[in-house]
């Protein structure tokens, strides 16, 4: 995470999702709503998840109860157990 700045809606997170030629950071920003957290991988605030829409440039940081996928509840439900699985080895 490279910053986190709360607004009235919520707050926005601008992340790093790489470097451009020149080693500089590649910066977008995400918005989430008051009550809404990205999924944190770190627990510290410091890295979180995002996912790479088919044909998009640019990540999407994804929130903590994963809606911002495009899938159905059940598969929600087995992201969210595979990532747990994931984040106990680590």
């Amino acid at each position: 995470m490279a910053q986190i700045n709360p607004v009235l809606t919520g707050k926005y997170v601008q992340f790093q999702y790489g470097a451009d030629r020149k080693g500089k950071p590649l910066l977008t920003l995400s918005h989430f709503g008051r009550k809404e957290e990205p999924y944190w991988l770190d627990g510290q605030r410091g890295m979180a998840l995002a996912a790479l829409p088919e044909g998009a440039s640019v990540p999407v940081l994804l929130d903590a109860e994963l809606k911002r996928l495009d899938a159905s509840p059940a598969e929600i439900a087995t992201v969210a157990v595979q990532l747990k699985r994931m984040m106990a080895r680590d």
